[in-house]
């Protein structure tokens, strides 16, 4: 395959490398930056698609580390099952520079059907692919972080029963990432898909959710889109709440549906948390009330409360000494397959 100059990936060594990743994002500029990635973990690994295929740009070692700290998310929240790969063996994520790029690789692996996503993970395949559809980089690394989320499940779980709005709430959950001095911080609000998924639970137009459990979102990103953006929205919502919530038998009932539906069982939400009439309304309430302080102020553990207010204390900017960063992604962003 074809390596363009400059359009040099990333690997994370070590632990990591040993089963995850190879991210085709970054491309260093000169050898100075090189020799700073090395020393800051990261090593050269000689690797292309497409010629052409890679975006050229030098990109913040901190912002790179978002990927590699992900996979320790993704352990904790599926039991700290890890994929049994071959030897030699990784995950790999590849991420387009353009849409042609991204859209010759979805006609080569006959993946016509992910053209209107902005990434996609197969089961059958240990590449995942995205493309910067927005023009945002943040939100591309949230991309990819989702779809990295997609894969690794599939890895250390049975997908064949895994209904869709469980696997997009999983996968949006770890949207929710903020920066800090020491580096990446997990299980925050993903705020954009909490403004919409709000915002329509007030006006009362929200997907029902016995329409969200029985939604599909590819059938929906290529037939209506902005139906789309609001079931991932609520996918996420609902997955935050049972996940957070202090209610012990949702939370608990959850676990089971999570551990049962890894197996390949096809299950009932219902079987693990009871009346689903009870649950909308309680989830409902839930996510009408929350607001972003709350999320950034406990970032681990459960809510014990939640605030019934529709303010929003925040600044749309921050920045770190690494790097500025919108903390506060447009809600009208684009949906993950």
């Amino acid at each position: 395959m074809a390596i363009r100059r400059q359009n040099v990936p990333v690997r994370f060594p070590g632990a990591l490398a040993a089963s995850f990743l190879l991210f085709s994002l970054p491309a260093f500029a000169d050898r100075a930056a090189a020799v700073k990635a090395h020393q800051a973990g990261l090593a050269a690994f000689s690797k292309g698609d497409y010629d052409g295929a890679l975006r050229e740009f030098s990109l913040a070692i901190k912002e790179d580390s978002s990927l590699a700290e992900s996979w320790t998310e993704y352990r904790d929240f599926w039991f700290m099952k890890e994929p049994a790969l071959p030897a030699g063996t990784k995950m790999e994520l590849w991420a387009f520079r353009s849409f042609e790029d991204y859209r010759r690789h979805c006609v080569d692996t006959k993946a016509e059907a992910q053209l209107n996503a902005a990434g996609f993970a197969s089961s059958e395949s240990n590449v995942v692919v995205g493309w910067n559809k927005t023009g945002d980089h943040r939100l591309f690394l949230q991309t990819m972080v989702h779809e990295a989320a997609h894969l690794y499940y599939f890895r250390v779980a049975a997908p064949a029963a895994l209904p869709s709005w469980h696997a997009e709430g999983m996968a949006t959950y770890f949207e929710g990432f903020e920066p800090d001095m020491l580096g990446w911080r997990f299980g925050k609000l993903a705020v954009g898909r909490l403004d919409m998924a709000r915002e329509a639970m007030k006006a009362g137009n929200h997907l029902p959710l016995s329409d969200l459990l029985s939604g599909d979102a590819l059938a929906l990103i290529n037939s209506d889109t902005r139906k789309a953006l609001l079931f991932y929205a609520e996918s996420w919502a609902l997955n935050f709440y049972l996940v957070r919530t202090d209610n012990q038998k949702y939370r608990e009932g959850y676990d089971n549906f999570r551990k049962a539906v890894m197996t390949g069982k096809k299950a009932s939400l219902a079987e693990f948390v009871g009346d689903l009439k009870q649950l909308e309304r309680d989830w409902v309430t839930f996510v009408c009330g929350l607001q972003e302080g709350i999320g950034r102020a406990v970032s681990a553990g459960y809510f014990s409360e939640y605030a019934l207010s529709t303010t929003i204390p925040l600044s749309l900017k921050s920045t770190t000494s690494a790097f500025p960063v919108d903390l506060l992604p447009p809600w009208l962003a684009y949906p993950y397959e």
